[in-house]
This record gives structure tokens, C-alpha cells and sequence, in this order.
């Protein structure tokens, strides 16, 4: 007697059924081995589906790169219903670099990112966009100087702290209302650190740290007591030399990106990581294209210095039509329904036509009034 097929209730069900298919059991052991992969016939969400299932093999971070800035948040709400922890998404800048600001919330979401992957327990996901890996992040070293530990009973002059602060591009205000910002009101300094999610309202008695509180901007009212916290305050690339309010110097073609103490977030990656290309082909044009739009792409890395450090990592590409010959090639029998939409008698119709006989349906509902809607039809 043939075994029964298993029952599909929730999403990650789908992730058993992926782990049994053809496609995973030959292209997994390949990873776990270094080798280079390719997938084709992903169409859709089918590539988010696909990636999750490689994210429960993966024995480090999952990277996840895509084309375009414009597809970032759909494929992480595509990503997300697959995952026990809600994915890391690693945000492109949209604004030249000399416009760049520690206050920007895109430089605050790139620094927490690029904080987890060196923790000691890094995200299980990242996706990101080939732009984003194109804009180099501080390395570490530099963000290690630019980062001070403030704990209760030290001894820390206001003054000095402010001074280190303008120093290092922060925006005094008479109230803070994002990352990058800090006031002062008698003995009280409330700060933003652009890593962090909430703000910081430090407490003194003469040059003595009296107490530290994380508090909520809007309500002003009081998370939590804290005895210590990390203040990072570094600045954002290519403005680490540059006096607030001045614009940055162009990087002379002799200096490298070391010599500024700017890196790839791929560089940031733990051993052990693998590297999902979404669409290469779409990924080495997007590069070229946006770097052509930029009068002066200086200071941004190439796509080929990109790729190369994405395959220092077992990597993988995945596309919905692809002529790769990798180590590992294989194609998913995944057909696109796009013209699945009209009245509810085509619809069953062209339902009925694309299924065979022994061949389960599963349609994906985003929330429980989607679901009740179609039940009832």
C-alpha cells in the first residue's frame, strides 16, 4: 500500500515536502560540500519556498540576493510564513553618499544587520539586493573605536560625551525624534544610538553616570532600567573624516576601501554561510545599471568584487529560467498560473485542466478573512 501523503495545514509543512524532492537531495550535500549550485524553474514565490527550505539545511547564515531594491520587502513577506524567526532584510541606500546621515533609519537597519551577523548568534536569514551589497559598510574595526561602554556609577564627563558625540556626525536637538540624535536638558542626556531601536536617557549627579533607561519616543515613558549599553556612534560612509557639515572629499584612486575603514557586508558573513543568487542574470544588469545612473560611482564596490565574495560561500543561484551549467544544475517542474483570475466557474475550470488526478492543490491565504472568503466560494 502506497504511503499516505502528508497532510499540508500551515505553510513550513511545505518544507518537509521540499526536503523528500529530487532538487534537495541533490543539490544540499553539494553545499555542505562547497560546491556551486544552480536552480531553474523557480517561478514566483516558489523562490522564497526554495530558500527557506536551503535555510533549515544552512549550517550558518542564509544570504538571500536580489536584483532589485524594489523586490526587498515583498520576497521577505513571501519568506517570512516559512521561518520560525522573522528574516534580517538589509536595506539599500537611496541617496547619494554625501548625502548620507547617521539619523537615517536606512543606516540604522544596516548597522543592526551588519551588529547580528558578527554576534555570537547570527540571523539564520539576510536578504538584501545586489545595490546594497554595492554600498560598503564601516568594518569593524572602525565601528570598534567609534563605540563606547556607558555603564551606572562611571565616571563620565558630560562635556567629553558630547563633544565625542558631534565628533562622530550626531545632530544635538532640543528633543530627539530619531537615530542619530541627542539632547541635553540639566543632568539628563537622552541619545539615539543608529543601531539601536529605542533611545537612551542617561541620568547624571556631577560627572557620575547616576542611572540609564531605555524609553519610548513617544510617550516618553520608561521601558526598562538598564546598567549598561553599547553607544556606537559611527559615521556613515564616506563622511568618517568628514567635519559635520561639510561635504565628503572625493576618494582618491590610490586609497582602497581598507585604507577607509569601509567593507562588504558579505565580509561580515560567519563561516559556513551560503549564498543564494536570485536571477543572475537580472543581477549583473541591475549592477551595471545602477551604477550608470550615479554621475560618480566612486565608493561603491564593483559587481564583479561583490560576486567574488559572494563565492568564497557555497553558493546557489536561483532563477525562474536559466542556462547555468554549475557543479549542480537542476530544474523544478514549477509552471507559472498567472492567468489564474476571472469568475469563479473559469477559475475551477483552469483549476481542473492544470491538476492531474493523483496531484494536491494548496492555495495560500494572507490572513483568516482571505481564507473564510474562500472557503465560502
Amino acid at each position: 500500500m502506497a504511503a499516505e501523503a502528508p497532510r499540508i495545514r500551515e505553510m513550513p509543512d511545505l518544507l518537509n515536502l521540499c526536503r523528500s524532492a529530487p532538487w534537495y537531495v541533490r543539490v544540499v550535500p553539494g553545499l555542505h560540500a562547497g560546491k556551486t549550485a544552480s536552480i531553474d524553474g523557480a517561478w514566483g514565490s516558489s523562490s522564497a519556498l526554495i530558500a527557506a527550505t536551503l535555510a533549515q539545511a544552512c549550517p550558518a547564515t542564509l544570504l538571500i540576493v536580489l536584483p532589485r531594491i524594489s523586490e526587498l520587502d515583498d520576497y521577505a513577506l513571501d519568506l517570512t510564513p516559512y521561518l520560525e524567526e522573522t528574516p534580517f532584510v538589509f536595506p539599500a541606500w537611496e541617496t547619494l553618499p554625501q548625502e548620507h546621515k547617521a539619523s537615517d533609519a536606512i543606516f540604522g537597519a544596516r548597522l543592526r544587520v551588519l551588529e547580528a551577523l558578527e554576534s555570537a548568534t547570527p540571523p539564520s536569514v539576510v536578504v538584501t539586493t545586489l545595490p546594497a551589497l554595492l554600498q560598503p559598510v564601516p568594518e569593524r574595526q572602525s565601528r570598534t573605536a567609534a563605540t563606547r561602554e556607558i555603564s551606572v556609577r562611571e565616571n563620565c564627563p558630560l562635556e567629553e560625551l558630547l563633544e565625542w558625540l558631534v565628533a562622530r556626525g550626531f545632530e544635538r536637538v532640543s528633543s530627539i525624534e530619531q537615530a542619530g540624535e541627542f539632547s541635553v536638558r540639566g543632568g539628563i542626556l537622552d541619545v539615539f544610538p543608529p543601531d539601536a531601536v529605542d533611545p537612551f536617557r542617561i541620568e547624571y549627579f556631577g560627572d557620575e553616570v547616576e542611572s540609564i533607561r531605555l524609553f519610548d519616543l513617544q510617550t516618553q515613558r520608561r521601558i526598562e532600567d538598564v546598567e549598561s549599553f553599547r553607544l556606537l556612534a559611527v559615521a556613515p560612509v564616506g563622511t568618517s573624516t568628514t567635519a559635520v557639515g561639510e561635504a565628503p572629499d572625493e576618494t582618491p584612486a590610490a586609497q582602497t576601501f581598507a585604507d577607509l575603514g569601509e567593507s562588504c557586508l558579505v565580509d561580515s558573513l560567519p563561516q559556513g554561510s551560503w549564498v543564494i543568487l536570485a536571477e543572475l542574470a537580472d543581477l549583473v544588469s541591475e549592477g551595471r545599471v545602477y551604477r550608470d545612473r550615479l554621475v560618480n560611482p566612486r565608493g561603491l564596490f564593483s559587481t564583479e568584487s561583490v560576486f567574488a565574495r559572494c563565492q568564497q560561500f557555497a553558493t546557489v543561484t536561483v532563477a525562474a529560467i536559466s542556462d547555468a551549467a554549475d557543479e549542480l544544475s537542476v530544474h523544478l517542474q514549477t509552471e507559472s498560473i498567472e492567468r489564474f483570475t476571472g469568475k469563479r466557474s473559469q477559475v475551477l475550470e483552469e483549476l481542473a485542466e492544470a491538476v492531474e488526478q493523483d496531484e494536491q492543490v494548496l492555495i495560500a491565504c494572507h490572513n483568516a478573512g482571505e481564507r473564510e472568503r474562500l472557503q465560502e466560494l
